[in-house]
This record gives structure tokens, C-alpha cells and sequence, in this order.
């Protein structure tokens, strides 16, 4: 009870001690009552989580580590995923990896593992078992926050959803940037930009809006929740978006348009949580509504008779209008739908529901690191109930890592058809693996 939710509801589980302040005579007697107070029961905290949700969540990512982290990323540090439901904020799954078995931490229940060496093990462990990277592992969110940078330059008023960018593959505006596409991805309206994640698209954005203003970035960042906390029941990271002021303040450097447009793709000083980006995914599906996440439903003796509810709390709007909103969610769409464009398409088209996402790949300064790899969504298109964020430390490529374990996740959730793990990231057993659990 020392930290997560049990930390947050101590409170409420461990009750109230009774008992009366009397005054006493010299003969024993009480002479008065001077006060009292009544000892009220242990209520328990009745979670929003869904217990089936919940193991589908753990056993994509175990399997996922299983059967095919050692081929896509052996460097992989851990993972975390974070189902929402896009319209109360209500957190129906949360999952971070490597994790453990807390009953090892009670001395009294006989467990075998609870050795001194196994406790060690664990805390010495570099991928870090008791670190939960659903809300305090704070990294650059890549091209998921392409998504952000959109919004931006549609709300500047220098972009429609029209405007079109010619890429070649190489960005030249300041300097010389290249696109992650060898040759580039032709011309491009905005919209498709988003879904192909074009990169020399959002350093263009990045140097227009930088021109206009060095805070429009920054701001609408803001908007979208992100650079403080979200106000879930546990331990979180506010992560960092940075701007002008704050570069100043910590480094004495001045803000120049290589800032802008660093950001415009996301990377540079910009951290993020999960968290915190499937809140903004979730707004995106939803309208246009920001929810504080929150794990707890209700408080009381029984969950048919609560003491405390706890409903939906909107904390903002995004700041776009509908027409930039249906925009940016018309680009995420195509990231799961359009062949030769889409940078999930390969992995999530043949889906038999729609999605819509985002993929990301997120350098880091780690010499032989990979990159975070991400990937951000919601389900069902057309009417959207559940945001999922996948992210994997040091996993490599979001298309390939993140978004086969999204599809895991919405596949047997939605009792669809279920797909093996991606042969190209997966050793030969895995097919075994697959015929004998009826996949």
C-alpha cells in the first residue's frame, strides 16, 4: 500500500479507528465523556478495469516478448499499453512490462520465489520490474506527435487539409534533412501527409509555424494535454514540452527555427508518456473532448452500493475547430487503410474492423540504442470506443513492433479473427505456437 493505487485509496481501505476521550476521577470512575468517535468499516475501491481486457492486454505483450522480441529488438527494454475508453476516460486496461508477481512481497503466503536472491534479482533487474511505463516513462513521442503538429498548422491558418508539399526525399529549407522514405513520397495534400508520416511535410509545418510564432508548437501541445500531469490516481511523469522561455531558463540558449522544427516531428527535448498520448487519441476519436484517465469507478462496502462514484471529468477541448478535427482523423484513418501510403497498412488493413492510427519511431541519443517504438489508436472508425496505445522502449520501428500488438489486442477483444505475430519478427515455432491455441 505503499505506492499505486493502493497509496491513492489508503484512505478509503483502511477504515476508521473508533473510540471515546473521557475523563477520569481519582477513584477510577469516568467523570465525563469529553468526545468520540465512531470506528467506520474498510471500504474497498472497485476499479474501472476490465478483468478479460486486462489479460488480453498482458498476454499480447508477453507473447509479443515470447515469441519474437529476440528477432525485432533484443535490446527491447519494456513496454507498456494503455487501453481508454474514449468517451468517460474510464482506464479499461493498463499494462507494463516487464512486470511481477506482487504476492512475492508478502512474507506470510508460503510463496517459494520469496528469497532473498529472487527480491534482489528483481530490484537490480535493468529493465526495471517495478517502474510502471504506462504513466512515468517519459520519451520522445516521434511521429505520433505528427498528429499535434497537424493540428498546429491547420489552426495557424498557413495549412488546409489541401495543401499540398512535393517531397523528393530530401528537406532543404534549413539545411539538409532526409525523409525516412529513400526518394520521398512524391506530392502530398496534408491529410496524406499525416498517414504516410512524412517527414520532410512536418519540417516544413515545423519552419512555417517556427516563422510565425516560436510558441504555436509548444502551445497546441499543451492543448492536447500533454507537459503536466493527466490527473490519474497514480505516480506519474509531466513529461516536457518545450518552448522558447524554457530553453532559456535551464540552458541560457536562444529558441531558433532548428527547435521548430525538431518538434514539428517530435523529437528534439519533447517527452511524452503514454499516458498522457492516449488521452490526446482519445479526445481526437471522441470530438474533440479531453477526459482525465481514472482507474477508480466507485468506493464503498460493495460495488452495488457505492459510498463515492467517480464519473467522467472533462479537463479541456482540443483547440481545433471540426473541420481540422475530422481532417486529422481522416489522415489517421488512411495510416491503417491506404496501400503504399498508410505506414500500418501492411500490418492493420486486412483487419476485419476499422481502425485508425498513428505510428511512431523515436530516436534517442543512446549510442547502439533503437528507437521507441510507438503506436496510437482508436477502434471502432465510425464510432469509436477504445483508444490503445502501444509503446516498446528500444523496439525498433512502430509500424513493425507497436501496431502488431495493437491488432492483437483489438482482435481478440472484439472476438475477431486473430493473426499470428508478423513472420518477418517472429522465430519458425511461432506458427506451432499459433495452431495450438486455435489462432
Amino acid at each position: 500500500g505503499l505506492t499505486g493505487l493502493e497509496a491513492w485509496g489508503e484512505q478509503y481501505l483502511a477504515g476508521t479507528r473508533g473510540g471515546t476521550l473521557s475523563a477520569i476521577a481519582p477513584d477510577g470512575s469516568v467523570y465525563s465523556e469529553i468526545a468520540s468517535r465512531p470506528s467506520a468499516p474498510a471500504l474497498n475501491v472497485y476499479t474501472t478495469l476490465d478483468r478479460n481486457l486486462q489479460a488480453i492486454v498482458q498476454g499480447a505483450i508477453e507473447d509479443a516478448y515470447r515469441f519474437a522480441q529476440p528477432t525485432w529488438a533484443p535490446t527491447a527494454n519494456g513496454a507498456a499499453v494503455i487501453v481508454m475508453d474514449v468517451n468517460t476516460g474510464e482506464i479499461m486496461a493498463m499494462a507494463s512490462y516487464p512486470n511481477y508477481d506482487p504476492n512475492i512481497l508478502y512474507p506470510r503466503n508460503g510463496n517459494p520465489l520469496l528469497t532473498d536472491t529472487y527480491i534482489n534479482g528483481l530490484l537490480n533487474d535493468t529493465r526495471k520490474p517495478f517502474f510502471n511505463r504506462a504513466t512515468s516513462s517519459a520519451q520522445p513521442p516521434g511521429s505520433i506527435f505528427k498528429m499535434i503538429t497537424m493540428a498546429t498548422g491547420l489552426g495557424s491558418g498557413l495549412f488546409t487539409p489541401e495543401s499540398e508539399y512535393t517531397c523528393t526525399g530530401v528537406w532543404e529549407e534549413l539545411g539538409r534533412r532526409l525523409d525516412w522514405k529513400e526518394g520521398g513520397h512524391g506530392t502530398l495534400t496534408f491529410v496524406q501527409g499525416l498517414t504516410g508520416s512524412c517527414d520532410p511535410w512536418f519540417y516544413h509545418v515545423g519552419y512555417a509555424t517556427g516563422q510565425q510564432d516560436p510558441n504555436l508548437i509548444p502551445t497546441y501541445a499543451r492543448g492536447f494535454g500533454l507537459g503536466k500531469p493527466t490527473g490519474i490516481e497514480l505516480d506519474e511523469e509531466a513529461g516536457l514540452v518545450p518552448d522558447p522561455a524554457w530553453l532559456q531558463q535551464t540552458r541560457g540558449e536562444t529558441w531558433t527555427l532548428d527547435d521548430s522544427v525538431n518538434i514539428a516531428i517530435g523529437q528534439g527535448d519533447m517527452l511524452t508518456t503514454p499516458i498522457q498520448m492516449v488521452t490526446a487519441a482519445a479526445a481526437i476519436a471522441n470530438g474533440g473532448t479531453l477526459y482525465q484517465p481514472h482507474l477508480v469507478g466507485s468506493i464503498g462496502i460493495s460495488r452495488d452500493e457505492p459510498t463515492v462514484t467517480f464519473g467522467p471529468v472533462p479537463t479541456g477541448t482540443l483547440p481545433i475547430n471540426t473541420d481540422q478535427l475530422r481532417a486529422i482523423q481522416e489522415g489517421m484513418r488512411g495510416v491503417t487503410s491506404i496501400i503504399d501510403l498508410g505506414t500500418a497498412e501492411n500490418r492493420l488493413g486486412s483487419m476485419q474492423i476499422a481502425t485508425a492510427g498513428k505510428t511512431g519511431t523515436a530516436q534517442v541519443s543512446l549510442p547502439g540504442a533503437q528507437p521507441i517504438a510507438w503506436f496510437v489508436g482508436y477502434v471502432p472508425y465510425d464510432s469509436p470506443e477504445l483508444a490503445i496505445i502501444v509503446m516498446v522502449e528500444n523496439g525498433g520501428q512502430g509500424s513493425t513492433v507497436a501496431s502488431p500488438i495493437f491488432r492483437r489486442i483489438v482482435e481478440r477483444w472484439y472476438d475477431l479473427r486473430v493473426f499470428h505475430y508478423p513472420d518477418d519478427w517472429a522465430d519458425p515455432d511461432l506458427y506451432e505456437f499459433v495452431k495450438d491455441i486455435g489462432e
